[in-house]
């Protein structure tokens, strides 16, 4: 990755941060969650943990000043993500916006730490992760689905899907 959007993701980020913290003890949310009691037996209990979203939508546009630089930066050092960066029915397209990579980028932080006063070290090391994604020629893909069997609900089994080894399944898209 070229290094003038490096740094300004990396700027981007920071200036961002200062306007985050203060909105946690704001929003909150009600998550539940499994523990395990015994081998097998588990207790779903709710829990009040910070809505990241909700802070991040709040600090909308403090991280878009933030990251003004760095979408203009970013497309121009590297072309060959300013068209369509996504997949084809994705709400997110870095080539429209790419004030989402600094998004993704602040939840991210949020993720593993659990705060957004976070040191140099950590705000580098998503950078690096970014920039390594960037420059590497292939990705991997993680698909995830939900299991509704799970909540004792039978999953349906709609003719354009296709079932995959490993008992899961994905369903076909008309490419």
């Amino acid at each position: 990755m070229h290094d003038e959007p490096r740094a300004l993701l990396r700027q981007a980020i920071l200036a961002s941060l200062p306007h985050l913290q203060p909105l946690v003890g704001q929003y909150s949310t009600h998550y539940l969650v499994w523990r395990k009691l015994d081998e097998s037996h588990w207790q779903g209990e709710f829990e009040t943990r910070p809505d990241v979203r909700k802070v991040l939508s709040r600090a909308d546009k403090q991280i878009e000043e933030a990251s003004a630089a760095f979408c203009h930066s970013f497309p121009t050092r590297h072309p060959e993500h300013a068209g369509m960066v996504g997949f084809r029915g994705s709400r997110h397209n870095w080539a429209k916006n790419q004030t989402h990579i600094v998004r993704c980028a602040l939840d991210s932080l949020w993720r593993r730490h659990k705060t957004f006063e976070v040191t140099n070290v950590q705000v580098d090391a998503i950078v690096q992760e970014f920039a390594d994604f960037v420059d590497a020629p292939t990705v991997r893909l993680r698909f995830q689905e939900t299991v509704p069997t799970l909540l004792g609900i039978p999953a349906p089994r709609p003719e354009n899907e296709a079932l995959v080894p490993g008992k899961s399944h994905c369903r076909k898209s008309g490419l």
